[in-house]
């Protein structure tokens, strides 16, 4: 399994962050690599919320991704469970310091085609990986704080 970790501190409230955070039809103004989201449930938040998101893998792959919010705690922790040709655990924590709010990102991650798509995905993919998801994070941080051009590079 692939694991891949981040945090970042946010001038805003818990509920300020939490509010862009699980604005899951939002995501794609913040996270680069989607190409396309879609609600698959009757709702678009809270618990059991589901969605299918087809993004930008490995050499401009396409890569559907099935996903269900099995762990929804306001303004603490939201946890979304990969259902699609990639598995595993995407979780999101949110803790109050002094001037607003660290978000902590970890991705677990199992690769399809066992240890021959970890091997690949260790050697070719993760670094580029890591830095779309530190990107991610700065472009959130910016939207939540009310900063200009979100996806601007850092």
């Amino acid at each position: 399994m692939a694991t891949i970790e981040h945090s970042i501190g946010i001038l805003a409230s818990p509920a300020q962050v939490w509010a862009r955070l699980t604005d899951i039809q939002g995501q794609p103004d913040w996270m680069t690599g989607i190409r396309s989201l879609e609600i698959t449930s009757e709702t678009s938040r809270g618990l059991h919320t589901t969605f299918r998101v087809v993004s930008r893998g490995p050499f401009g792959t396409r890569v559907v991704d099935d996903m269900e919010c099995t762990e929804w705690v306001e303004e603490q922790a939201l946890v979304v469970e990969h259902q699609g040709s990639v598995k595993g655990r995407g979780t999101f924590l949110l803790t109050p310091i002094e001037l607003g709010t660290r978000l902590g990102w970890r991705e677990e991650l199992r690769m399809p085609l066992g240890l021959l798509g970890e091997l690949v995905f260790r050697l070719l993919y993760r670094r580029a990986l890591r830095r779309t998801f530190k990107q991610d994070l700065w472009n959130l941080k910016r939207l939540v704080e009310g900063k200009a051009d979100a996806t601007a590079q850092e």
